[in-house]
């Protein structure tokens, strides 16, 4: 209601301070707990109210800008102000607006050292928007330039990730794999040195090199044994098995995750979704993926700022939602899973996703409901056109079949 207000009467510095005051806590060194814990309450409450009011955060930015063009005055925005800001706005729709303000930003810039927020926050458009030959451009002429300048204050290691990212999606694997080389040298903290090379081992699987993929994992294990990051390990190297149809295998390695956390809502949601694949156990899946939505919801309510048991609404895991939707499919209840997958198309997060349209046209096609299975497969195929890798890995070949079945 204080965001609506303020947005009727334009005072935007408001919010803008609010947020920025809060932000600034989170960035201190060693804050003390009580008003950490406060602060991380503030932002993950405003965050949640400004997603609803997008427009809210396009017209923060411009005064987010102003704030850093006044820092020889003393008047700097908090380091990660504006990075939260970008977050927030690629998780909006509008997507198309974001990317235009963040290119004429970047072709405005004030100086140097502040390109890279920029960057990150168009990247992060880009990647949400499926674009992965401009974000490729965009990595590849910032790299250019630190090689032009060498003391550009530019993140070496975060265009780098974001290269390879894009070089995935757009099938150049072998290419991708070189660039993983070099954002392994660059990590400084060992949890970044471990995503890398698990990035690594998903990069070889998806080239077809499962065996390397399988002893890299195993080679991580034993480097780093500290419970926290041996639980990653385990989880790339579970779904690797799975994605080899190893299922024995994998479902060992869901289970000893499961028994050391029985309450890892990504755990119960994976394993629950391959059962169900595999057209087995499904009333134990169905009960996975539904505590995985519970304990997903819980920690939603949490990031709102509200309790993780109160009644208030959140938008629902839509890859949760779509593994509900496929048990009940497989189940033979094709009405529910219709109904669970119209949810998940209907969130932020899953209206983009083709595997969800998919899914949808097996439903809509079970049903009878011939054009609106059609449509759906025609929107699926369209979203697997962004992706290239799409064509090498049989999924747009296996909807053209599906399509060619239509009378």
């Amino acid at each position: 209601e204080w965001f609506r207000f303020l947005e009727r009467t334009g005072s935007y510095r408001d919010v803008l301070s609010k947020f920025d005051r809060h932000s600034g806590v989170l960035d201190e060194p060693d804050p003390p707990a009580e008003k950490r814990q406060q602060a991380e309450r503030h932002v993950r409450a405003m965050s949640a109210a400004l997603l609803k009011h997008p427009s809210l955060i396009l017209r923060l930015l411009p005064e987010a800008d102003e704030k850093r063009r006044q820092q020889f005055r003393h008047q700097n925005l908090n380091y990660s102000t504006f990075s939260r800001l970008a977050y927030l706005i690629a998780q909006t729709d509008r997507l198309d607006e974001a990317e235009r303000y963040f290119r004429e930003a970047l072709s405005n810039r004030f100086g140097r050292w502040f390109t890279v927020n920029y960057d990150l926050a168009l990247m992060r458009v880009l990647v949400r928007q499926r674009d992965y030959s401009a974000l490729r451009e965009l990595c590849e002429n910032r790299l250019q330039m630190l090689e032009d300048i060498p003391n550009a204050n530019l993140n070496e290691h975060l265009y780098q990730s974001y290269l390879e990212e894009a070089l995935e999606h757009l099938g150049e694997l072998t290419e991708a794999l070189r660039v993983n080389e070099l954002t392994t040298q660059l990590a400084q903290r060992e949890e970044d040195k471990v995503s890398a090379r698990l990035r690594r081992a998903h990069l070889l699987q998806q080239s077809g090199r499962t065996d390397d993929a399988l002893a890299l994992c195993d080679t991580l294990l034993r480097e780093f044994p500290q419970p926290a990051l041996a639980r990653q390990i385990r989880q790339r190297k579970a779904i690797i098995l799975s994605q080899q149809r190893r299922f024995h295998e994998s479902e060992r390695i869901w289970r000893e995750l499961l028994e050391s956390d029985p309450n890892d809502a990504q755990v119960l949601n994976s394993l629950g979704y391959e059962l169900a694949d595999q057209n087995r156990k499904l009333e134990e899946a169905e009960r996975m993926i539904r505590r995985a939505l519970e304990l997903d919801r819980r920690e939603r309510r949490i990031a709102a700022g509200a309790s993780p048991d109160s009644d208030v609404e959140v938008e629902e895991n839509a890859a949760f939602l779509d593994s509900l939707a496929w048990v009940r499919f497989r189940q033979g209840d094709a009405q529910e899973a219709r109904t669970l997958l119209e949810q998940a198309i209907g969130r932020r997060e899953g209206r983009d996703d083709p595997t969800l349209w998919d899914h949808l046209g097996d439903v809509y096609s079970r049903l009878g409901e011939t054009a609106k299975a059609k449509n759906a497969w025609l929107k699926a195929r369209s979203l697997y056109d962004r992706e290239p890798l799409a064509k090498k890995d049989g999924r747009i070949d296996e909807l053209t079949r599906k399509l060619s079945l239509l009378p």
